[in-house]
C-alpha cells in the first residue's frame, strides 16, 4: 500500500533526454502532457492539500501560489547520480568543454517522485499564468537542443520574438534551491509579472 506521502501521478511521456529525442517523439510527448494536464494539475493540488492542508489551484491568490516551492521543497529529495547517468548527461557537449563539465556539474538528481511532483506543479503554475493572462498559450520549447526548455511545454505570448516562459525549468530550479536551503528567491508571482512583460502580455488584467 502506498504511503500517504507518496506522490502518484500520470505516466511520464518523456523516456529519454529531450536533446536525444526526435522532433516527432517530442511532439507526441507534448500532446500526451496536454491531454494529461487537468489530471496532473489536480494531482499536485490534492497532494499539497493532503500533506500540508493547502489547496492550491490555478485561480488561487498570488500569496498561495508563492508557497508552492517551499511546500514541495519540504518533501522533495535528491539522489546520487550513477556513473552511467552522469556520463549520459555529458552527451552532446563539445569535447573541449567536457573536462570542465566533469568538474562543475552536480552528481545528484531529483528523485523520480520529486521530479514528477515538480513537473505537475510547473503545469499548475503555467495554468495559473494563463488564468491571469488569457492571451498566453502552451507551446513546445524551441531549439537549440541544449536549451533547458527544449522540447518541454512552455508558455508563449504575443511578442514578435516568440520569447518563452519555461515554467517547468524554472519550477525545478525554484524547488531544487529550496530543498538545498536557499530561500532568498523571487516569489512566483513576481516572476509571472516579469515574464508577462517579456511576452508582451501587459499588466495582470484582474
Amino acid at each position: 500500500m502506498d504511503s500517504p506521502r507518496s506522490y502518484i501521478t500520470e505516466p511520464f511521456p518523456y523516456n529519454k533526454p529531450n536533446a536525444q529525442s526526435t522532433v516527432a517523439e517530442l511532439k507526441i510527448a507534448y500532446r500526451i502532457v496536454m491531454e494529461q494536464m487537468p489530471r496532473r494539475v489536480e494531482n499536485v493540488s490534492e497532494y499539497l492539500a493532503r500533506i500540508h492542508g493547502v489547496k492550491i489551484v490555478p485561480e488561487s491568490a498570488d500569496e498561495e501560489l508563492d508557497r508552492i516551492p517551499a511546500l514541495i521543497g519540504a518533501v522533495g529529495t535528491f539522489r546520487p547520480l550513477t556513473d552511467e547517468e552522469f556520463e549520459l548527461s555529458l552527451v552532446g557537449a563539445r569535447p573541449k568543454a567536457i573536462p570542465l563539465f566533469r568538474s562543475i556539474l552536480p552528481r545528484e538528481i531529483l528523485t523520480g517522485e520529486t521530479h514528477s511532483m515538480i513537473f505537475d506543479a510547473g503545469l499548475l503554475w503555467g495554468e495559473a499564468f494563463r488564468h491571469r493572462y488569457p492571451d498566453a498559450f502552451w507551446a513546445i520549447g524551441s531549439p537549440p537542443k541544449n536549451s533547458v526548455d527544449y522540447g518541454d511545454p512552455v508558455i508563449r505570448g504575443k511578442d514578435k520574438y516568440q520569447a518563452e516562459f519555461g515554467v517547468l525549468g524554472e519550477m525545478i530550479s525554484e524547488v531544487g534551491l529550496t530543498i538545498k536551503g536557499k530561500l532568498d528567491r523571487w516569489p512566483l508571482s513576481k516572476t509571472m509579472k516579469v515574464r508577462a512583460f517579456e511576452l508582451d502580455l501587459g499588466p495582470d488584467p484582474r
